[in-house]
């Protein structure tokens, strides 16, 4: 069905921070490096730099503009240790695959499969 979730361990001075945290550093792990194990074990955006160079209005909004929301269809806390002045959180966050690539091959990120 395209939905791919993955769990994203992060740590920030209060619990929201570490949520986001965690779930942009899905996001990009789903972007720039793949999920080994995963149907998406390879990079969506298989070039980081060209890609920030050449659409950086485009990756910045989806990434820290809280665009990504937009293909995340769940994020669950599965974990929260507090420690002084800091929580780390194990994330578990649900993206939508196919409409995460349309939007980047509509707004000229990546190319159409096959293209």
């Amino acid at each position: 069905n395209g939905l791919l979730t993955v769990k994203s361990v992060q740590t920030a001075e209060n619990i929201n921070k570490a949520v986001v945290f965690a779930e942009i550093n899905a996001l990009e792990n789903i972007l720039f490096r793949g999920i080994p194990g995963s149907f998406q074990a390879d990079p969506v955006i298989s070039n980081e730099k060209e890609a920030m160079a050449k659409s950086k209005k485009v990756l910045e909004d989806l990434i820290f503009n809280e665009g990504y929301r937009t293909f995340m269809t769940d994020s669950q806390l599965a974990e929260r240790q507090d420690s002084k002045g800091a929580v780390t959180v194990t994330q578990q966050v649900t993206f939508d695959i196919p409409a995460l690539r349309k939007h980047l091959e509509q707004n000229r990120v990546i190319r159409k499969f096959g293209l």
